[in-house]
Order: structure tokens, then sequence, then C-alpha cells
């Protein structure tokens, strides 16, 4: 989401009939879309909160979902979208490969039931602050894959195998053990 003036000369349908967003928000005489990604996905399930955002975004009320992308055909000829679809770990997709966009994700357990809570658990050990840090800032390594490798360099720059190795092992047990895992 670019903040071009004039970025949406009227707001589209989304593939399940609802308005993108259309709003001038801020005064600042731009126009942005609010296309709900794998994190805040949920607004469009919840009526009550849908209202809510609705409200504090559009400054009116409705009760069409927010749509999964913008497409401007006339003027830009652009499609805008959250991103996500592209992510195996934040996106679901049925057996023809459409985005199934009210299931939950598996990115959504893995960031807060296995990185979140290694930020958590690292920072109730005895190590040293930077990584303790370095932990908790786990969540923005990109791509996930290459967490094993932070997580390697982490004990290995500090050299705190023995202090982390049982925190690693009960959290990683946990998350396996999740229903949804």
């Amino acid at each position: 989401m670019y903040p071009v003036p004039e970025f949406m000369s009227e707001c589209q349908k989304s593939p399940y009939g609802s308005v993108v967003a259309k709003g001038n928000i801020r005064g600042n005489g731009r126009r942005k879309a609010f296309i709900p990604g794998n994190h805040d996905r949920i607004i469009n399930l919840f009526r009550p909160r849908l209202s809510l955002v609705r409200q504090k975004l559009l400054g009116k009320t409705g009760r069409g979902i927010f749509g999964n992308f913008y497409m401007d055909q006339d003027y830009h000829k652009a499609v805008v979208m959250h991103g996500h679809e592209s992510d195996a770990y934040n996106c679901e997709f049925d057996k023809n490969g459409n985005p199934k966009y009210k299931d939950i994700p598996i990115g959504d357990p893995k960031t807060t039931m296995l990185f979140g809570r290694l930020g958590h658990e690292a920072n109730q050990l005895d190590i040293p602050k930077k990584a303790k840090r370095r932990f908790r800032e786990i969540d923005n390594v990109r791509p996930t894959l290459a967490t094993i490798r932070y997580v390697q360099d982490i004990i290995k720059d500090f050299k705190i195998q023995k202090r982390v190795e049982e925190m690693l092992g009960e959290v990683v047990k946990d998350f396996e053990n999740l229903d949804y895992v």
C-alpha cells in the first residue's frame, strides 16, 4: 500500500462482494486501501471488531467485510494485495490452490507459540542481554528456515549452549504437541 495521491479512484468489489476500503485517513488528502493480511484477517470474522475498524479507518459504519485485494482497472491498471498469499506459511490454500482467507495459517502458531515463546523463555535465562535481545527478534528472520541457523549463531556467538539447551527442547516439544501442528 503506497501513499500515492488519488491512489484509488473508486472502490472495487472483493471476491466476497464487499468493499475494500475508501476513505481519507487523517485528512492528509490521500486515499488508502485497508486489506487484511494474515495477522489481521480475524477482523472479518468478528463482526463487532469489524464495525469498530470500519468506523476508525473509514469514518463510517457498514456491514461488508474488507476484501482481500484491490483492483484498479481504470487508472493504474494495478492489483494491490497484502502479499501473504505468496507465503505458504502465512496463507492456507484449498486443493485448487486458491487462498482460504478465513483459515488459520501455520505461520500464526509458529510465530506465537514457537518464535514468540523462544524470545520470552530466553528472557528468563541467565544469559547476556544481547543474546536475549537476539532471541526476542527471531520472528523478524526471513526466510523462516534461516531461524535454525540464527539460533545456532546466537548459541555460538555467546557460548550459551548449556544454558539454552533445555529451554529450546521444551519450547520445540510443546510446539510439536499443539493440536494444530
